[in-house]
């Protein structure tokens, strides 16, 4: 204590010392208070910016917000809670500013499960906004040591200079550089276009040609909902031509001991499937096949 209280003794000492600390409780409390209300305003403002990127508002519909909320709490009579609410920053550039630090901090996290996968996978799709200007869309999808799997959208990239398959490339580049590298890269998606699944102008040219070696594929919804149209249309006329057996039943790999009932079906069916292929038009590969005695002993 400090010389000038030397002179106090006693009782007089003593209460003087629970007057002192008294005072420095509350002084403390008054910076703890200071140091909620202050996280609390934190925490309000990030909540009110996530939900304005999620209904794609404009930043300035923060401040709307804001005074929404302050007339809201008047209403009830609740003026403590007005006032609270009248400290939040929703100025439309510290939405902007918010914005910015959670797209930071999601970029980042992503960056890390990028770095630290054993392997990806990326599914691409160019399109078109409501503006009309063109946009790579990138989806990723990654497994690490752990055997944990992510799967996000990685980006999406206006494509300012065209949408040619060096554009793509270059955007994809610049994207994938930015995260990590094509290393541990085993697999791209992409739609049919030519800018992308050209050998040697398009996106898949243009990677083969920088010593990218790994599975190419495109169009699987439309290979699949192409497939779900061929299967109605197969049940259709397995009912016209009466078989015994209405529908090949879907072979699944964690139940097997449906590929034995799915080859049954199919074997019972080879003559139908024949049929309805030449009827459609389709599958002229699979024909000798269907009709070869060997092919049909070997599925047996």
């Amino acid at each position: 204590m400090h010389k000038s209280y030397d002179k106090y003794t006693g009782d007089t000492r003593l209460t003087l010392l629970k007057d002192l600390s008294s005072k420095l409780t509350k002084q403390k409390n008054v910076f703890l208070k200071k140091q909620i209300n202050d996280r609390d305003n934190l925490i309000a403002s990030y909540e009110v910016c996530l939900e304005l990127v999620k209904q794609k508002k404009g930043f300035r519909d923060g401040e709307l917000i804001k005074r929404c909320a302050i007339k809201m709490e008047n209403a009830f009579g609740n003026k403590e809670m007005a006032s609270k609410f009248e400290t939040v920053s929703l100025s439309h550039q510290t939405v902007s500013r918010r914005v910015n630090e959670m797209s930071d901090h999601v970029s980042g996290m992503l960056r890390n499960i990028i770095q630290n996968c054993k392997y990806y996978s990326l599914a691409l799709d160019e399109s078109n906004d409501i503006s009309d200007n063109s946009q790579l869309i990138i989806f990723i999808r990654t497994i690490d040591k752990d055997f944990n799997i992510h799967k996000e959208l990685l980006q999406i990239k206006p494509l300012i200079t065209g949408t040619r398959g060096v554009d793509i490339f270059e955007a994809l580049k610049k994207i994938i550089s930015d995260f990590g590298s094509f290393d541990n890269c085993t697999g791209i998606i992409t739609d049919g276009a030519q800018a992308m699944v050209g050998i040697h102008t398009g996106l898949v040219g243009n990677l083969r040609q920088i010593g990218l070696k790994c599975l190419f594929i495109h169009c699987i919804i439309h290979q699949e909902a192409f497939c779900a149209q061929r299967h109605r249309a197969f049940i259709k006329f397995l009912e016209e031509m009466e078989s015994e057996y209405g529908d090949i039943p879907l072979h699944c790999e964690v139940r097997w001991l449906s590929a034995g009932n799915c080859l049954k079906s199919f074997f019972a069916l080879r003559s139908e499937v024949f049929e309805f292929l030449k009827s459609k038009n389709i599958g002229q590969q699979f024909y000798e096949d269907l009709q070869s005695i060997s092919f049909m002993k070997c599925i047996e």
